[in-house]
This record gives structure tokens, sequence and C-alpha cells, in this order.
């Protein structure tokens, strides 16, 4: 609906808002670029850290829901699904 007619007056994010997701994007970046040599798991967990962080989380529990996001896909899709994901300095 929103192709078909949009909005005559939108309302746009402001500058720090704008930031934000600049941030945001930029992250993902260097987690598609530091993955073959990081690895899954820590690349991983340090961008689901940040970006939880940038949400409304506090610094440890960022750390948390990073750490208990890679190492949970990592469980499920390489360990149960058997698929291959990219191997850091650890081996895993």
């Amino acid at each position: 609906m929103i192709a078909l007619k949009p909005d005559a007056e939108p309302h746009w994010p402001g500058l720090p808002r704008l930031a934000e997701l600049l941030a945001a994007t930029v992250v993902m970046l260097l987690y598609a670029h530091f993955l073959p040599e990081l690895g899954f798991v820590f690349a991983t967990a340090i961008a689901a850290a940040y970006l939880s962080w940038r949400l409304g989380n506090t610094i440890l529990m960022s750390l948390a829901t990073g750490i208990g996001t890679s190492v949970g896909i990592y469980v499920i899709f390489h360990l149960v699904l058997g698929l291959s994901l990219a191997r850091g300095p650890l081996g895993f």
C-alpha cells in the first residue's frame, strides 16, 4: 500500500536518528568484512551486542545478548543442522 499510495507529507527522522541508522549500517558492513577473520561466533557476538546496546539495553545485558545470540545460532546452525559457518582463530 505504501508503494501504491505514499504519504503526501512523510515524517522523516531527525539527524540523531539518521546517525543511528548509519552507525547500524556501518556495523553490519564491518560484520560482513570481519566475519572470515574473526569467525562467526566472535563477529556475531560483537555485532549483536552493539546493536542490542543501541536498541536500549544496558551494556552488561547487551554483552549477554550478543554472546547468547552468537552461541545459540552457532549451536542450531552448525552443531544441529550441520551447516558450515566461518571459523575463527580458535577453530569454531
